[in-house]
């Protein structure tokens, strides 16, 4: 199934859901917050265990991915959560869920730079993330600061032979047991990806 076929589908799912949501009209506040949390849960997993392949003709070329909007959601492999804001802050971020989160991108031949605008959901301790190009290990970096924002960087080394479109997958120590109202195994809070 293709990327746009995944996308109609989930698009489809939820409008069935939100028209169905809709149609109950005699039920409690408490059954509607319950479903609409049930709601969130479900196009949270259908992201979270899709893994999209390629667009065929789409260039994952960019000096920078912004998460939480259409921008950067060509980008997504597997592992996501849905689109977010904050008004507040003005920014939009996507929740890497699970063990292991991971994005398409073409990353040049030369060595470069990527540095991840990131922000951790744990208390207290850290998080390591092991971050990998095409399946091979590239680097980590912890988490230490709870719910403040963090740039972290790793070195891509130079590879003549880098397919013209990379995998790169961060790999999370520890996720968040979805407590009840949460319902999401949330690793990480993404807000932007950069090359330099």
């Amino acid at each position: 199934m293709t990327r746009k076929s995944y996308a109609l589908l989930i698009g489809f799912i939820w409008l069935v859901l939100s028209v169905n949501t809709g149609c109950k009209k005699e039920a409690t506040e408490e059954a509607k917050i319950s479903e609409s949390k049930d709601q969130i849960k479900l196009k949270s997993l259908i992201l979270e265990e899709a893994v999209f392949p390629p667009k065929k003709g789409f260039l994952y070329k960019t000096s920078k991915i912004y998460f939480g909007t259409a921008q950067g959601f060509p980008f997504l492999r597997s592992g996501w959560s849905f689109n977010e804001k904050n008004a507040e802050e003005g920014t939009t971020y996507n929740w890497a869920l699970g063990k292991s989160a991971s994005i398409f991108l073409t990353l040049p031949k030369e060595q470069t730079k990527l540095t991840a605008n990131v922000r951790s959901p744990f208390p207290g301790s850290q998080q390591v993330v092991t971050v990998k190009v095409d399946g091979k290990e590239v680097g980590t970096w912890k988490n230490s600061k709870h719910w403040v924002w963090e740039k972290h960087s790793i070195m891509i080394e130079s590879n003549n032979s880098r397919p013209e479109v990379s995998v790169i997958e961060f790999i999370f120590s520890k996720h968040l047991e979805p407590p009840e109202k949460e319902k999401r195994p949330l690793a990480l809070l993404f807000e932007s990806i950069t090359l330099e």
